[in-house]
């Protein structure tokens, strides 16, 4: 591939693999001015971004930065940094980070499915009361249905699972039943006996997974997020489990990360934690990604990718700002803190949306009490 860029590309990251990702670069576009933090040289130079985790606060000094691309699919430590607010943000969409998306939610579908952790080492033992299960008996229900939802839908349809989906507006795919919006969320979820979570970071997500959603799933039914943390109230999941509501959660992401030590995910034998593992995308080929998408923008096309700050993540819908169904506890102060996060604080609209929220939720809380 050429680039006859007449600018230089940032390549910044705190977490990623430099060597691996740089090699790349430079090996698909030998004639990519690539400057790589924090040697960057003149800074009036970098036209483009290519990120993960970077400094807090240093894509602000490049002043003609056109774009920034993230080397993940989560673009939240972006969106929260104020300075950026006006340069386009491009997420990844390779396919090695779906495919390994696909291969997680697979692989601990299958593992609910056939129970499992029921076997224990050494012990000749079956764990079904009942003869065996086909997966077509096994309704898993995905909660998020964009690029990732839909490819682990196929993946499931294809090995017998009987799959439906939920988001917050209606998309038709073959093979899988699609719900819709708050009105349709509880029949979702009664039908569903695996959870699969695959939600983004927003304000209508935020603790979706409460104390009353979670008594809407069939008792037993099980639970996977490899979307945000945001959108489990952790502390109505470990009651559920502890009840017997939810009968075993897989998590592989988090409100803090790493989790801390001290954290009761820990110590929950019905839980298993991975360390935001699910899925990382393959140099080689987002590598390949980035550069198309540059030379597409260049050549003045639009690209896939690029987060509507408006549409898909700031939202400004009252109503769904924060998830304050029955029992849920932390929905409020979430609601707020999200604002303060994303920089909402010139949104007086939604501010005194979520203050007054915030004071419902505590009456209505003093009067479940009394």
């Amino acid at each position: 591939m050429t680039l006859n860029l007449k600018k230089a590309v940032l390549y910044s990251t705190t977490e990623e693999n430099v060597e691996r990702w740089t090699g790349e670069l430079r090996r698909q576009a030998p004639e990519l001015d690539l400057r790589i933090w924090p040697d960057v040289g003149r800074i009036e130079d970098i036209k483009y971004a290519i990120v993960a985790r970077p400094p807090e606060g240093d894509l602000a000094r490049y002043v003609n930065l056109k774009a920034i691309f993230s080397m993940w699919a989560g673009v939240d430590d972006l969106l929260a940094d104020a300075s950026l607010s006006e340069i386009p943000i491009v997420r990844m969409t390779e396919p090695g980070l779906t495919n390994g998306i696909v291969a997680y939610v697979v692989h601990h579908v299958t593992g609910f499915h056939l129970q499992i952790s029921e076997y224990k080492p050494r012990i000749w033992h079956h764990p079904f009361q009942s003869e065996f299960k086909a997966p077509r008996s096994t309704c898993v229900g995905i909660c998020g249905f964009g690029v990732l939802g839909a490819a682990s839908a196929r993946a499931l349809n294809q090995i017998g699972f009987k799959v439906i989906a939920y988001s917050g507006s209606r998309k038709q795919r073959s093979h899988v039943e699609s719900y819709a919006g708050e009105e349709e969320l509880e029949t979702f979820l009664s039908r569903t006996d695996i959870l699969v979570c695959l939600l983004p970071n927003t304000p209508s997500t935020v603790n979706l997974i409460n104390c009353r959603t979670l008594s809407q799933l069939p008792k037993g039914a099980c639970i996977i997020n490899c979307g945000r943390g945001e959108s489990i109230d952790d502390d109505a999941l470990l009651e559920a489990l502890r009840s017997g509501q939810i009968a075993g959660a897989v998590l592989d992401v988090f409100r803090t990360e790493p989790l801390p030590p001290e954290h009761p995910y820990w110590d929950e034998p019905k839980v298993k934690v991975t360390p935001h593992c699910a899925s990382k995308p393959d140099p080689e080929t987002a590598s390949a990604v980035i550069l198309e998408k540059i030379r597409l923008m260049e050549q003045g096309h639009e690209v896939e990718g690029i987060v509507d700050r408006v549409k898909a993540y700031w939202s400004l819908n009252c109503r769904t700002v924060i998830r304050l169904h029955a029992g849920c506890r932390s929905g409020a102060a979430d609601g707020l803190n999200y604002c303060e996060k994303y920089r909402f604080r010139n949104s007086s609209k939604l501010r005194s949306s979520c203050i007054s929220m915030f004071f419902w939720s505590v009456k209505d809380s003093f009067a479940k009490l009394s």
